[in-house]
């Protein structure tokens, strides 16, 4: 994904949390993104995203005016480990945030 590699943290941390999710077995009900680990236990995946894809952040009323956009373009690149959140990496001030 050409991203530098500062976020190579990062891309252990969405890896660790996906292996987590898995080993998986493909489950009879592909449409509906379910699978069924060997516990037994379905584990719902539609959620997941690709990492390195753009993604778009809220900028609530109170921080903006009028005038100012409503989103702000980020890159994805993981998932928040205390919060059901993402983790979305600005490219211009260099930081990664949780939206």
């Amino acid at each position: 994904m050409n991203l530098p590699y500062k976020l190579w943290g990062e891309a252990w941390n969405m890896a660790r949390y996906l292996y987590a999710k898995g080993p998986v077995k493909a489950h009879n009900s592909m449409p509906e993104a379910k699978f069924k680990s060997f516990n037994g236990r379905m584990s719902i995946v539609k959620h997941l995203k690709v990492y390195g894809c753009t993604a778009f952040k809220h900028i609530p009323d109170t921080i903006r005016t009028k005038l100012q956009p409503k989103l702000k373009k980020l890159i994805f690149v993981g998932y928040a480990t205390k919060e059901k959140a993402y983790q979305l990496w600005d490219p211009i001030s260099n930081k990664v945030s949780v939206s």
